[in-house]
């Protein structure tokens, strides 16, 4: 049964290209003169051609790729053993068109290396990688695969999309550049798992403040060169066969400046691909993604990470709201609404919110004012920490009922203070505020009557509404924060 597997293609996205401007150039021109004419002394001193050259960060990259010939698009005359695949090889380049896989009709058992150097540029940089799969296909059901699923001829493998992406699986390592894996570099591999995973996995910290292949805050050198390998296997990959290493690294560098052979046509790629457990699953599909790389530089830039964490975004906050009536007010909690930036909530509950600045406030009642504790500020703004919670309250105190008693004397030559006026049997002086109870009843007198004078009437109304008693020992009741002022008149009487 023949297989065509058109495999994945992965694009290279360059970033952060140029991040300073290559020959950025500024010139300085300073002069310094002192003279005149005549005979006077005269000096001048020059500094010509002060310079600022930017440093760059260019990533390039080259490829050197390998695989089984049958695989390689237009290999001619294959015979089933590992060859130089030039359609995914290429030398140092900023990256447009090529491909570090290419490769169709695989089978289980097929396998392949890649080594690609990489060059950040004159400056230090941070290095970045990222897998994403664009496109994982089916394309059609053979009979073989249809088999698979356990019901003949329903053209239905058993899964919605295709397989091949679970069934093969990769290493990448920190390579010496000989597109072979060698015991040492057994510690280097990074990843090491199917297409599948790869492609979930995120982006790779290569060089970053947390980590990566160089070790922590290590960034990756400016001017040198950076290699990483990878094979491919459709089927089961091992890595416990890693070839003795050699010490001669890349042909051709300065390790190796003799250039003596010792690449994978040589010795072998250090890795086996078993592909014997493989089934009919993966038959005809095809798998496409992008591999990215992402240089950014270190300096001025000690805390980049290739996988920022995002920390949580949501608090918690609880505002209480608390009632105090020490001064005879009646109301409730629940007559107090509390908002959360508009948003009723409930007093005592924890709600969960965004985090950040927030605003608490509440519907009130006439008569109690209110104060902010807690995390809230005394307007009722609050910060909720992400991730944490913060607590407010909101204390609502009865406001004391205030009354007012004037006195008012009509003819003769009697004055206010001859008359003693009480509320509830004290004295108290006229137009004085006096603060009371509130909801309870209150008497309004005089304690002392002025001969020759008669009672008149009380006058007055409160700031609610309430009426002052119409005769003397008549009692008003008022509500909490009212106020009212009560006018007595006494009249002197014809004689």
């Amino acid at each position: 049964m023949l297989y065509f597997i058109s495999f994945f293609v992965f694009k290279f996205k360059e970033k952060m290209k140029k991040i300073l401007m290559s020959l950025a150039m500024i010139a300085f021109v300073g002069v310094a003169v002192a003279g005149a004419t005549g005979a006077f002394f005269s000096d001048s001193e020059t500094s010509t051609g002060n310079t600022f050259t930017a440093g760059d960060i260019d990533l390039q990259i080259d490829n050197e790729s390998y695989a089984i010939d049958y695989v390689i698009p237009g290999y001619e005359n294959p015979i089933g053993v590992l060859a130089l695949s030039s359609t995914t090889s290429w030398s140092l380049r900023d990256l447009t068109v090529e491909k570090f896989f290419n490769f169709t009709d695989v089978k289980p058992g097929d396998y392949g290396e890649d080594t690609i150097s990489l060059h950040v540029g004159s400056n230090d940089a941070w290095l970045c990688a990222s897998a994403e799969i664009t496109s994982d296909l089916d394309n059609s059901i053979t009979e073989p695969e249809d088999e698979e699923s356990g019901a003949n001829n329903d053209g239905n493998d058993g899964t919605p999309d295709g397989d091949l992406d679970s069934a093969l699986r990769f290493a990448f390592w920190e390579d010496d550049g000989d597109n072979v894996l060698e015991t040492d570099e057994t510690e280097n591999i990074f990843l090491n798992g199917t297409l599948s995973s790869m492609g979930e996995a995120g982006g790779i910290a290569l060089a970053d403040n947390n980590g990566g292949i160089l070790g922590e805050g290590n960034p990756i050198p400016g001017g040198s060169t950076f290699y990483i390998a990878k094979a491919w296997c459709y089927g089961t990959l091992t890595t416990s066969s890693a070839l003795t290493q050699d010490g001669l690294g890349k042909v051709g560098t300065p390790q190796n400046p003799n250039n003596i052979p010792n690449g994978p046509l040589i010795r072998g790629t250090g890795i086996l691909c078993d592909g014997s457990a493989e089934g009919n699953i993966g038959q005809t599909d095809s798998v496409v993604g992008d591999l990215t790389f992402e240089a950014v530089q270190a300096r001025n830039n000690s805390t980049f990470l290739c996988n920022p964490q995002e920390g949580p975004t949501t608090g918690t906050l609880t505002v209480t709201k608390i009632v105090n009536n020490d001064s005879g007010g009646e109301a409730e909690v629940i007559n107090f609404p509390l908002f959360l930036d508009s948003v009723s909530i409930t007093s005592g509950v924890a709600t969960t919110t965004s985090s950040g600045p927030h605003t608490v406030s509440e519907t009130g009642l006439f008569g109690y004012e209110a104060t902010f504790g807690g995390d809230c500020a005394a307007n009722g703004t609050v910060n909720v920490p992400a991730g944490g919670s913060a607590s407010c309250t909101v204390t609502n105190d009865d406001i004391q009922p205030t009354i007012s008693l004037v006195k008012n004397v009509v003819g003769g030559t009697a004055s206010p203070d001859d008359f003693d006026l009480s509320i509830n049997g004290n004295i108290v002086t006229s137009g004085s505020s006096n603060p009371v109870s509130a909801n309870a009843a209150h008497e309004i007198d005089e304690e002392a009557e002025v001969p020759g004078y008669g009672f008149t009437s009380i006058t007055g109304e409160s700031f609610l509404g309430v009426d002052c008693p119409a005769v003397l020992q008549g009692t008003v009741t008022l509500a909490p924060g009212d106020t009212i002022t009560c006018t007595i008149t006494n009249t002197l009487l014809p004689i």
